[in-house]
């Protein structure tokens, strides 16, 4: 039975503050449930309460639970999985007001709500809490670890509607388990984080280069050559995408240092021996990295309202034949289908030095011993290529399975698809620690809507 929005908003209206916003699509106040990064088997919302503050989210929660009212919390609109498709109807509860952010120099800590986004992951639209409960991979993760590796404390909303503390001294198995499941287990409404100084007077280096697609084979031999040995500070992104202006199928280069400028323009010059059609190299101030870096690709990676197909694996080893295999199927797929040339791949080859120095057992999260990310893009201007672009990326990812040393599949809990089984998302050893954890906090499911443990 459909749920009535018009009914729920007025029940809610009377348990929370006269500052809480309400709306019922197609309300155009109904922005979260309509701005998604993409609408490719999106969900549907009945009807969308904005909560004031942290005591009338509480106040939402809890009336959605008591009264068997499915709901979802949003807070930047990023999440992308598949699962979300079997989401139709159901009451979103939108935590976007929570944009606080309090520094503490002398402790080094910095507070926030659950809705701030972040210029730390790998685009601008992304919120910092949700990155973190996923495990929080960032550029600067060679230095400093995942962002759960710079977790203290979180306050957490309960399927009951408490308010809860999590930390290495309080509900600290809750707090294992928030960082790499943390979706699992209620709302997280702020976060608090160690936090460093700026490196360098507060400036990174960035080289953007765009080379040609005759050189994949001699790119993949340089990230291939730091696979067991890549300098903590260096990040590097490579797109293989098709670029009216460079002449159709090209590479966009990014690498990132973040710990001196003369001393990362060292770790460069093998993409300049290798001649680039364009490049930038420049230091920058750190915060402005996502909006500037690839020739500020965030601006079209980043961007809500596409249909975007997306999956993605992870990279044990670089078996370079598979990579190259894939850069000459992706030829193939942009001349016999135009309108999927926005279909692309990304290799998130991010240093992982101090986040692999963590012990695995420390947290939830199951990837510590993966070196490289694998992002499949798929998107076309004609809807009905949809059923095969999905396919076709389906059999890539299973090709990279078989290939680069994760086999059975592993894939990042943020970057799920919806089609992956939990093993692969939570990983084995972790499952049963983790549904023990599901029992005691959600135990009738109600945050079950974003690849949830299930008991």
């Amino acid at each position: 039975m459909a749920l009535d929005g018009a009914s729920v908003i007025e029940l809610l209206k009377k348990n929370l503050s006269a500052q809480s916003q309400f709306a019922v699509p197609p309300d155009p106040q109904n922005s979260i449930g309509n701005a998604r990064w993409t609408t490719y088997k999106a969900p549907s919302f009945s009807a969308t309460v904005k909560p004031a503050n942290v005591a009338d989210i509480q106040s939402a929660i809890k009336y959605a639970t008591e009264n068997g009212i499915p709901f979802h919390v949003t807070a930047t609109g990023h999440h992308f999985t598949g699962m979300f498709e079997k989401m139709k109807n159901v009451l979103e509860i939108d935590i976007s007001s929570l944009k606080d952010i309090k520094i503490d120099k002398a402790a080094n800590t910095m507070t926030i709500g659950g809705a701030v986004r972040t210029s730390i992951g790998g685009c601008s639209t992304t919120g910092i809490v949700g990155v973190t409960l996923g495990g929080g991979l960032n550029r600067w993760q060679g230095l400093y670890g995942l962002m759960i590796d710079n977790l203290l404390s979180v306050e957490m909303i309960t399927a009951t509607g408490e308010l809860v503390k999590a930390s290495a001294k309080e509900n600290q198995e809750l707090f294992w388990g928030l960082r790499g499941a943390g979706f699992n287990f209620g709302t997280v409404v702020s976060a608090t984080y160690k936090i460093y100084d700026a490196r360098s007077g507060g400036d990174v280096l960035i080289a953007d280069m765009i080379l040609p697609y005759t050189v994949g084979s001699e790119i993949m031999r340089i990230l291939k050559g730091w696979e067991e040995n890549q300098p903590p500070a260096l990040s590097v992104a490579v797109v293989a995408t098709w670029n009216d202006e460079a002449g159709g199928p090209c590479f966009r280069v990014g690498a990132l240092y973040v710990d001196g400028i003369e001393e990362g323009k060292k770790h460069l010059q093998p993409f300049l021996d290798l001649q680039p059609m364009v490049q930038d190299i420049r230091p920058i101030p750190w915060n402005e990295v996502n909006k500037k870096w690839l020739f500020g690709i965030d601006a079209m990676l980043g961007a809500y309202g596409k249909r975007r197909i997306f999956y993605s694996g992870h990279i044990r080893r670089f078996d370079n034949p598979t990579f190259e295999w894939h850069f000459a199927e992706l030829v193939k797929l942009w001349e016999k289908y135009p309108a999927a040339r926005h279909t692309l791949l990304v290799i998130e080859d991010w240093a992982t030095k101090a986040a692999a120095e963590v012990p695995d057992d420390e947290t939830a999260y199951p990837h510590r011993d993966i070196i490289c990310h694998m992002l499949l893009i798929g998107q076309s201007t004609d809807p009905a290529l949809e059923p095969m672009l999905e396919e076709w990326l389906k059999n890539v990812r299973a090709r990279y399975q078989a290939t680069s040393g994760s086999n059975p599949l592993q894939v990042y809990i943020s970057y799920a698809s919806g089609d992956e089984d939990q093993e692969t998302l939570y990983g084995k050893s972790k499952l049963d620690r983790l549904r023990g954890l599901k029992r005691n906090w959600d135990p009738k499911g109600v945050f079950n809507f974003n690849n949830p443990i299930i008991i």
